[in-house]
């Protein structure tokens, strides 16, 4: 049975890291990250929830379709040129599975996480929901577990926060191998994450993991304009879209990710001087500001 729930998984991961490879793809940028690819798919999963329960419940039959369609067209994104990376994903995840597969709700799963997440999922959005205690504190892992109900089983939501440690992981794995700045600017914070067990409390209803992931993933890619010396224009786009899409993630999950708003701002002033860039460069960001204003 162990083995089973090994190989689901490897196929939740494997499939969340395909839907972010279409949605690359679909942009028209190059990437050869996984963790961006698996940022992309968390993005794109909890954009659709998030979005699609302003109309319906998250439970309709449509929320099922459509996410079942966005599945079956990330399948096209398979290639065997890409069995480095698959096989990454599944020694990864044998590798966190022990973390994740006796985690509980957590000592707040019942009192808000859980019933915000039954409520989505049978209510669409209820404006004015944010004056009722807690709910109005959501967070967008709140959309994206409540697609992965099965009945009253939650191994699907343990799997979310499996997701969230592969992100991490493959950070840290692609920044050692390729050896640059990256490392240097993440191994304080390695050392530093015993002292964060605030935020590293194993739960599959906490947003404090997936917080401090993309808080962290964030903090590093804005480094990235400030210590290279130059980006060439093609990936300048790309960049500044994945630095855009961390900065709604961190805010997403949790209200007092909000903090690194400020850091955006410092980092999208720079841009704009360091590489000569003009506001309406900004503007082709729309999407992303209207998922904000959502």
């Amino acid at each position: 049975m162990i083995f089973l729930y090994i190989i689901l998984f490897f196929i939740f991961n494997f499939l969340i890291y395909l839907i972010g490879k279409s949605l690359i793809r679909f942009l028209k940028f190059n990437n050869n990250l996984i963790y961006v690819d698996l940022v992309y798919g968390i993005f794109l999963i909890g954009f659709i929830a998030f979005f699609l329960n302003f109309f319906v419940s998250l439970d309709n039959l449509v929320v099922k379709l459509l996410l079942f369609i966005v599945i079956l067209v990330s399948l096209k994104t398979i290639d065997l040129k890409d069995y480095k990376e698959y096989l990454f994903i599944f020694i990864f995840s044998i590798l966190i599975f022990p973390i994740i597969i006796y985690m509980g709700p957590g000592y707040d799963g019942g009192l808000y996480h859980l019933p915000h997440q039954n409520f989505i999922r049978n209510e669409k959005i209820v404006f004015g929901i944010g004056n009722i205690r807690r709910f109005g504190f959501g967070s967008i892992n709140e959309y994206i577990s409540a697609l992965f109900w099965f009945k009253e089983n939650f191994l699907l939501l343990k799997f979310i926060q499996g997701t969230y440690f592969l992100i991490f992981f493959s950070f840290i794995f692609e920044s050692i191998k390729k050896k640059n700045k990256d490392f240097k600017i993440i191994l304080p914070l390695i050392f530093l994450l015993p002292l964060f067990q605030r935020y590293f409390t194993l739960a599959y209803t906490f947003t404090d993991i997936a917080t401090i992931v993309f808080y962290t993933l964030c903090f590093v890619h804005g480094l990235r304009f400030l210590i290279t010396s130059n980006i060439e224009n093609s990936n300048l786009k790309r960049d500044v879209n994945t630095f855009v899409l961390l900065l709604f993630l961190t805010v997403a999950m949790k209200p007092n990710g909000s903090l690194i708003l400020i850091y955006g701002l410092i980092i999208f002033s720079f841009i704009l001087f360091r590489y000569s860039q003009p506001m309406k460069f900004f503007l082709q960001f729309y999407w992303v500001y209207f998922i904000f204003f959502l």
